[in-house]
């Protein structure tokens, strides 16, 4: 069997299944035990305590992201550069592979998406029920799903071995990477009133910044980086962890990537791009000013603080850097530059670890860079996380990964445990 979507990456998947399959079945029978559970850490949203596979990330506090064992700022250096821009779908074949793509792997990828991206006009009708200022995020969830009748896993889901749901996984799974930024731009143009534009561009950021008819040089270098940076999820986040939960029972990668939109939307995960925008307009210049007054009403300053991450988020420099470069004197980024140094002094002592994040800067930058409506930041965060989430999805499916089914103690068991010492 060979792909119609892209053969090219699908030999090269499909070349490496065995070995991975080989290195899995050799791990699982391994009993050495890892870390230690304590009550504490039930109750605690199960943070830092390493309980789940991903084969393509690592959140490393020391390093941050490890995507394959390698930093974002390594991967800068070495994957490719097309028009001078690191694409998305670059990031995506190291992904899936696990290699460094050539120029030539990722034109052919790009092309293999752009010939399957046009939305199914049940899509557009769906959407075009609901409301115009409908949330953003919830319209890409039913878009998604208003996508997945034509799941080639799910129709082939009777029909094929197990251990060969991989093959129309990632039929699927292309297929709706294709389609994210189309899907995205359409329900961007729908909530500002504006026809869609057509584009010329192929790539994932290009088309959607040349459909929404924002697609100028800087924007688009920009979008490309931002959704190559936001895919770096491992699978203990919510909207990875939505994904790889909903995807292990064998639900289709539609359904799978539904529910990581729908995790992604909240105000600690992808929600957080457009509240740090909020907050940035909201504080006027005064940022200090605004910090200390949610300080003193304890409320949370958004972009500031990571689940894991132990230090600076290498993700807010490298957009700095981007934009600095862009638009140096802008008023919002000198005013970023500043929160960020200062604000987390004033944190200190009330989060574990106060420096910004990626997130803090990131909605101002995609508002900047031509993303006039602040609910695509989490849009546009939920089309990043995507990637991951799919090439996830295409190796659980690959190894015949079980479907995920933890212990849970109510209150009552854990009380009586915690008494017991």
């Amino acid at each position: 069997m060979i792909s119609r979507v892209c053969p090219q990456l699908f030999e090269k998947v499909q070349s490496k299944i065995p070995d991975v399959i080989k290195r899995v079945d050799a791990i699982k029978k391994s009993n050495v035990p890892i870390g230690t559970l304590r009550i504490k850490h039930i109750l605690g949203g199960l943070r830092g305590v390493p309980v789940l596979n991903s084969f393509t990330c690592e959140m490393s506090p020391e390093q941050g992201p490890l995507i394959r064992g390698k930093t974002i700022n390594e991967l800068l250096r070495l994957l490719p550069l097309q028009d001078g821009c690191l694409y998305p779908e670059s990031m995506f074949w190291y992904l899936l592979t696990g290699e460094i793509p050539t120029q030539q792997e990722i034109s052919s990828l790009i092309n293999s998406l752009d010939a399957v991206s046009q939305l199914p006009e049940q899509v557009i009708k769906t959407l075009d029920t609901l409301p115009q200022n409908f949330p953003a995020t919830s319209l890409l969830s039913i878009g998604i799903m208003a996508l997945q009748e034509n799941s080639q896993f799910a129709s082939a889901y009777s029909t094929i071995k197990r251990k060969d749901l991989w093959i129309p996984a990632f039929e699927d799974s292309l297929v709706i990477l294709a389609k994210l930024p189309v899907l995205a731009a359409y329900i961007y143009c729908k909530r500002s009133g504006i026809d869609i534009n057509n584009t010329d561009f192929k790539d994932i950021g290009g088309k959607f910044l040349g459909l929404i008819g924002a697609g100028t040089p800087n924007n688009i270098g920009f979008l490309r980086l931002f959704l190559s940076l936001y895919c770096d999820s491992d699978s203990g986040s919510v909207g990875a962890h939505a994904s790889k939960a909903i995807g292990s029972p064998l639900s289709d990668p539609f359904k799978s990537i539904a529910g990581a939109i729908n995790g992604v939307s909240g105000h600690l995960h992808g929600k957080a791009v457009q509240d740090s925008l909020e907050w940035i307009i909201k504080a006027n210049n005064f940022y200090l000013a605004q910090a200390n007054r949610d300080i003193n009403d304890n409320k949370s300053i958004p972009g500031f603080g990571h689940a894991v991450l132990g230090r600076r988020d290498p993700r807010y420099d490298i957009i700095h850097d981007y934009w600095k470069s862009k638009d140096p004197k802008n008023p919002w980024l000198i005013n970023i530059e500043k929160a960020a140094e200062e604000v987390p002094k004033l944190l200190r002592g009330k989060l574990r670890d106060p420096q910004v994040n990626g997130d803090f800067i990131s909605g101002a930058a995609l508002y900047s860079f031509g993303v006039r409506d602040g609910e695509m930041g989490p849009v546009l965060f939920g089309v990043s996380r995507a990637m991951t989430c799919l090439a996830n999805y295409i190796w659980d499916r690959a190894c015949e990964m079980p479907i995920e089914y933890a212990m849970s103690f109510d209150i009552n068991g854990l009380e009586t445990i915690a008494k017991s010492n």
